[in-house]
């Protein structure tokens, strides 16, 4: 029996990512309960645009 259950996010972190040219992104990663990392959507694969639900956000790491 195989069972899929969707992460559901607690916390946000704001992290950098290298661009080619060196350049420094914001991207934003999502933590659930049990302290795995979701990675940002890409937002061509959602189906709709939801609402920015407020998270608290997690500093200084």
């Amino acid at each position: 029996r195989l069972r899929i259950t969707e992460r559901r996010p607690l916390a946000q972190v704001i992290g950098y990512k290298q661009q080619g040219d060196g350049a420094l992104r914001r991207v934003r990663y999502w933590i659930d309960g049990k302290g795995v990392v979701i990675p940002p959507i890409d937002p061509k694969l959602t189906t709709r645009d939801a609402p920015p639900k407020w998270m608290p956000l997690i500093v200084g790491l």
